[in-house]
């Protein structure tokens, strides 16, 4: 009976991922937001040649959250976690 208790113990369960465990949360994306635009409007403002350095880190966070949102499968699985809002403010 012990060995059958300790066996049952090392079958592996499953397990349930969420898809936002692996997408940045609502507060990431603003604060990303918030950095980026700060970055930028100092770049454009004092030093325009400046803008090329510093506009492809948040193009490219950009748009992979855009291709994330806009794919069928994991966008879909994000609107019935996180709902519109998320989706809108991604």
């Amino acid at each position: 009976m012990n060995r059958l208790i300790f066996l049952l113990l090392f079958i592996p369960g499953t397990v349930w991922a969420e898809v936002m465990d692996k997408e940045p949360s609502l507060f990431a994306i603003w604060c990303w937001a918030v950095i980026a635009a700060s970055l930028l409007y100092a770049a454009a403002r004092f030093r325009p040649w400046l803008l090329l350095v510093v506009a492809p880190l948040p193009a490219m966070f950009f748009c992979n959250q855009l291709s994330e949102v806009s794919d069928p499968f994991v966008g879909s699985a994000m609107l019935r976690e996180m709902g519109a809002a998320y989706i809108a403010n991604s």
